[in-house]
């Protein structure tokens, strides 16, 4: 082999990776960017193929799987089966492709295998003319794909899993054949290729439209639990609403002793009374962030931390405009508090301080909510998609309040982030600020 023709090989070898890479990239959503990790991918692969141009290695070059799915846990926090089915998936296709353009090259130059495998003008065609196909048949397959979370369960995706590797393994199976024992063309093998790479790519459309589906359910569900929320948000201020009411009775039997004891001519008894009073009621704290909505939200949160014994710490921050819509905005705290107080209640041990501290804080364009509470770990369970949970007993809202929480940041460009560690449940929302509009809005 020439170093011209080694150039050559080499350079497809680079070709092929990066086409692999760009695929797997818009098939999987990525968490990390990292320019660096990309070249090292492509590197090792492309140095993976170029291996078999110097030893006869007896392996198959469908090994290169292992360090894009590698490449793909680093990169991804989707769960590993959902990385190793797009992994399979491409594998599929290329080794599809490649079987039927050898048929086809076969067909029509007459040649062998080993002929389109020397160094000459016929693997020039059949090395450029595959990679053509290969590039135009991955392309029509990303024009079709959707990149998307994938919400399907563990029996689902282990499914199309076990279904795409059963394909590889009988495409391996039909091209090792055809490599060893087929110097002519067999239209059985033309139809071998095309029937299981239509059931790969049939698996692919199933899987996206079973993931679209389960997407509505989930939109579906989160809306319902978003209404529950609501209502429940709206028996509480009904509570606070009728608080008031006893209040204000209290308050005019209060002025009424007060008026008897000056009445009497005992001042002192009256003064020391009112200082009582004063006291009693300088305990009860106003929420006001500038926000009415969230005010009210706050104070109906208060209201509930004081009827479960759980003290309630508050740093606000000026809210005059909100980083998000006021409903989004409640949303997301009243979720965040609902959970505090259901998780606080769940402490058994009654020695125990129960406490809440819930934090506004903005810096320049950043808008975060931070909010930690004691809890017992035991009750708390992490699924493998980060979520918290322990309300095993209630199905229907099964883990839908912090599934809310990240359905509102995700759609507003921001961030969240669970923890669980030394008996604290903690929680960080970052939204993004918009300066502009807050700007615009203080002028006008």
């Amino acid at each position: 082999m020439t170093v011209g023709w080694m150039i050559f090989e080499i350079a497809i070898n680079l070709y092929q990776s990066l086409l692999y890479l760009f695929f797997l990239k818009n098939c999987v959503p990525l968490a990390k960017s990292s320019k660096a990790m990309d070249i090292l991918c492509v590197l090792a692969c492309a140095g993976f193929y170029t291996l078999y141009l110097f030893f006869d290695i007896a392996v198959t070059d469908s090994l290169n799987v292992l360090i894009l799915f590698l490449y793909l846990l680093y990169m991804s926090e989707e769960r590993w089966y959902v990385l190793a089915l797009w992994v399979m998936v491409k594998e599929v296709i290329v080794i599809a492709t490649v079987g039927f353009m050898l048929q086809l090259c076969q067909a029509v130059t007459s040649a062998t295998h080993a002929m389109l495998m020397e160094t000459g003008p016929l693997r020039l065609v059949f090395v450029i003319s595959t990679n053509l196909v290969l590039f135009l048949v991955l392309f029509i397959f990303l024009r079709r794909m959707k990149k998307t979370d994938s919400p399907l369960s563990l029996q689902a995706l282990l499914y199309f899993l076990v279904t795409n590797t059963a394909v590889l393994f009988a495409i391996e199976m039909i091209f090792s054949l055809q490599v060893i024992y087929l110097d002519t063309p067999d239209w059985h093998v033309f139809a071998a290729y095309g029937a299981l790479l239509v059931c790969s790519v049939l698996s692919v459309f199933l899987y996206h439209i079973m993931t679209g589906i389960v997407q509505k359910e989930n939109q579906a569900q989160t809306a319902l639990n978003h209404a529950r929320l609501t209502r429940k948000h709206q028996m509480v201020l009904k509570d606070m609403y009728t608080d008031m009411i006893a209040r204000q009775h209290d308050f005019r039997h209060q002025l009424q002793t007060i008026e008897q004891l000056v009445n009497q001519g005992n001042s002192e008894e009256a003064k020391a009374y009112l200082a009582e009073y004063e006291k009693e009621i300088s305990e009860d704290k106003m929420i006001i962030t500038g926000s009415i909505a969230v005010d009210a939200l706050l104070t109906a949160k208060l209201l509930a931390c004081k009827q479960n014994d759980i003290e309630f710490r508050f740093v606000q921050c000026p809210l005059g405009n909100l980083p998000i819509s006021e409903i989004d905005f409640c949303a997301i705290v009243g979720n965040l508090l609902d959970n505090a107080i259901e998780g606080v209640c769940r402490i058994a041990d009654m020695q125990n301080q129960k406490w809440i501290c819930l934090s506004f804080n903005r810096v320049w364009d950043t808008f975060s909510i931070h909010c930690e509470n004691n809890m017992a770990i035991q009750t708390v369970k992490r699924h493998s998609r980060g979520f918290f949970t322990a309300k095993e007993s209630d199905i229907v809202n099964h883990g839908f309040g912090i599934r809310n929480i990240e359905l509102i940041v995700k759609n507003a460009n921001g961030f969240c982030t669970f923890e669980a560690a030394d008996n604290v449940f903690t929680a960080n929302v970052t939204l993004p600020y918009p300066i502009q509009e807050a700007i615009a809005c203080s002028k006008s």
